[in-house]
């Protein structure tokens, strides 16, 4: 013998799951913070790699006039955090974008 549950029926029966709606704030949040991290990862960080460090996007931000300085250039240690951050950065914008747009 079944008890009752708590809407009155014996058997709790399949339940239609409620409809998800998108969030277009979400997704907008999303896709800037992915371009973003685009950004960081094309531009600011091969214009501030190490000195001495070779890299190929380096051409391209001397190319843009944006190599940086030397006393603005990230230490050896900090350099591939930055470049675990903005790859941690792409993927969080990207989960967010997907987050939003689902229906």
């Amino acid at each position: 013998m079944s008890l009752p549950h708590r809407d009155g029926s014996s058997a709790p029966g399949p339940t239609d799951a409620p409809p998800v709606e998108p969030k277009p704030v979400l997704a907008a949040l999303g896709a800037v913070g992915m371009l973003a991290a685009a950004w960081a990862g094309l531009v600011w960080l091969p214009a501030h790699r190490p000195r001495g460090a070779a890299h190929p996007l380096g051409a391209f931000a001397e190319f843009l006039g944006i190599d940086a300085v030397a006393d603005r250039r990230l230490t050896p240690v900090a350099y591939p955090m930055a470049w675990g951050l903005v790859g941690g950065a792409f993927l969080f914008g990207l989960a967010a974008l997907v987050a939003g747009c689902k229906r």
